[in-house]
C-alpha cells in the first residue's frame, strides 16, 4: 500500500520498541524495534528555472509504501500488517495529514474491448485505432490472455521496425 502526506519528511509511529533487560548485569537491548513510516520520498516535486538561470524544486509532500519499507527495514508480514492497518486507520480519520493512494481504475482502450473474444481482431483493430501499446497494457494488466498479448505484441513489435525503417 502507498499513503501520502501533504507534509515532506513526516514521521508516524507506528510501534514502541520492546526492551529486556538483563537481571544479571542490568544491561538493556532492544528486543524488538520501534516501527516508524516516514514519508521521506517525494510524491510530488516541480523543477524549474527561475528568470535569473537558478534551478529550483519544489517539494510537496511525502509518500510511504509498506512493501518498499518492508524490505528496506526487514519487518516481517506481521509487522507489515500493523504498520497497514495503523496507517489506514490514520487515513480514515479526516483529522489526519494522510490518504491512501489509490491507482486510477483502469479503462479499455475502446469501448467493445471486453466484449470482444478473437486475438486476431482485437489486434487488428488496436492497429487502426492506433491504440496496440494500450491495449496491450490494458490486456496485461485485466485479462491477461496468451493469445491477445502475442498478437499484440507482434503489432507492437512491427509498428516499431517500420519506425526504425522509416527514421533511418
Amino acid at each position: 500500500m502507498i499513503f501520502l502526506s501533504p507534509h515532506a519528511g513526516l514521521n508516524v509511529h507506528i510501534r514502541d520498541p520492546q526492551y529486556f533487560t538483563d537481571p544479571a548485569s542490568g544491561f538493556r537491548e532492544v528486543e524488538r524495534p520501534s516501527l516508524v513510516a516516514d514519508f521521506l520520498d517525494p510524491s510530488c516535486v516541480a523543477s524549474g528555472v527561475d528568470d535569473q538561470g537558478n534551478a529550483w524544486n519544489d517539494v510537496r509532500g511525502g509518500s510511504f509504501d509498506t512493501d518498499e519499507a518492508a524490505g528496506r527495514l526487514g519487518w516481517t508480514d506481521e509487522e507489515k500488517l500493523y504498520a497497514e492497518a495503523k496507517l489506514l486507520s490514520l487515513a480514515r480519520n479526516p483529522k489526519e495529514p494522510i490518504t491512501l493512494w489509490e491507482p486510477a481504475p483502469l479503462v479499455a482502450p475502446w469501448k467493445t474491448y471486453d466484449s470482444m473474444a478473437n486475438y486476431l481482431e482485437i489486434a487488428s483493430l488496436a492497429e487502426k485505432l492506433d491504440c496496440v501499446g494500450d491495449a496491450l497494457a490494458y490486456e496485461q494488466a485485466t485479462k491477461n490472455r496468451d493469445g491477445v498479448v502475442r498478437a499484440l505484441s507482434e503489432k507492437l513489435s512491427e509498428k516499431a521496425a517500420e519506425e526504425a525503417l522509416t527514421a533511418a
